[in-house]
């Protein structure tokens, strides 16, 4: 079978690029992939990665290319809204895996949205309205879907991990707290994260970049935190295993695959219990409260459950082990056959 994959970048270190790679890295073994993206200065037109070839265009140029190979793919995946009209128009086995619902992420962090967003909106909508096959990535979004676009069709798989390249290890555990996050994103909650830091002892480490790290070092700097480091960006895994508590401090997520990433390092987790309102995200839907980690309430509660974990080397090691065997049933092998045996 020949398939069609739209990333928005590719490739990358956040989330949608590396989704995209672990599932064309499956895909491949038994069809015949392909993966269209956006231009990004200095990156070949075309070029063959890993096998798999790899098409980048400007967005002004995807529907002419879309309409010349529409005989040419049997299934176009997609994970970035701007492609999905497009698709739809020309290919009638379209399949659309969320990375979030546009319109109710917006609203976590603007009270208003302006003419952009809800033009960005609109565009996700009126392309899901039309996409024969949904997917969600967890109860969270299809949540989502219904009350934003009145959408109530569709399949919940949540996202896989690469079990052997997120696996526990022997290492030395130098970092108390780590998180990787996107640094130009305030739903991502780093905000939090710093108070979190006032009210602990522990060490915390940042992975990510972005422009609002300014910003976050002056109030560090503002509050004398001297436990709060960013480390820039960096490969995750790399830092999985040498960390004792992985913690996520966003207001929303349509998943939050460096949850499972982390557990599956064997790495208990601590994240924000979701209420529907101010955070909106499915950590719910990954952390087993008390078995692989802590859903908190607010940051003072955070801070109480990182001090626990850290003063109690069996229990934060009882629930890595926990949390490991929790990842496991999530391996890209069993996501990729649930997602073909939709299409099928």
């Amino acid at each position: 079978m020949k398939i069609l994959i739209c990333s928005d970048i590719y490739p990358g270190l956040a989330g949608i690029a590396q989704y995209c790679q672990e599932l064309s890295n499956v895909l491949k073994r038994e069809h015949q992939v392909t993966i269209l993206t956006s231009k990004q200065p200095l990156q070949k037109k075309e070029e063959i990665l890993n096998e798999i070839k790899i098409i980048r265009l400007p967005h002004a140029e995807v529907e002419q290319f879309m309409q010349k190979n529409k005989k040419n793919f049997n299934l176009v995946i997609i994970r970035w809204y701007r492609y999905l009209l497009p698709a739809t128009q020309f290919f009638e086995n379209t399949i659309y895996i969320l990375p979030s619902i546009r319109k109710a992420s917006y609203k976590s962090i603007y009270t208003n949205l302006k003419k952009r967003e809800i033009e960005k909106s609109n565009v996700e909508e009126k392309g899901m309205q039309k996409c024969k096959f949904i997917i969600y990535p967890s109860k969270n979004v299809k949540k989502q879907a219904k009350e934003e676009y009145g959408i109530n069709r569709g399949e919940i798989i949540s996202h896989a991990v690469n079990l052997e390249k997120f696996k526990p290890s022997k290492e030395k555990k130098i970092y108390d707290i780590l998180t990787v996050a996107n640094l130009s994103d305030k739903r991502k909650g780093i905000d939090k994260l710093i108070k979190v830091a006032k009210n602990s002892q522990a060490n915390f480490f940042v992975l990510g970049k972005g422009k609002l790290r300014e910003e976050y070092e002056k109030e560090i700097k503002k509050e004398n935190i001297k436990n709060f480091k960013f480390l820039g960006q960096k490969e995750s895994q790399k830092y999985y295993p040498k960390s004792k508590i992985y913690v996520l401090p966003s207001r929303y997520e349509a998943f939050g695959l460096v949850l499972l990433e982390a557990m599956a390092c064997g790495i208990p987790c601590i994240a924000f219990q979701p209420d529907g309102k101010k955070i909106k995200t499915a950590s719910d839907e990954i952390i087993i409260n008390k078995k692989t980690g802590f859903l908190v309430k607010n940051e003072k509660e955070m801070a109480k459950k990182i001090n626990l974990l850290l003063s109690n080397d069996k229990l934060r090691q009882k629930m890595g082990k926990a949390a490991r065997k929790k990842a496991e049933k999530n391996s890209w092998e069993k996501k990729v056959k649930q997602i073909l045996n939709l299409f099928q």
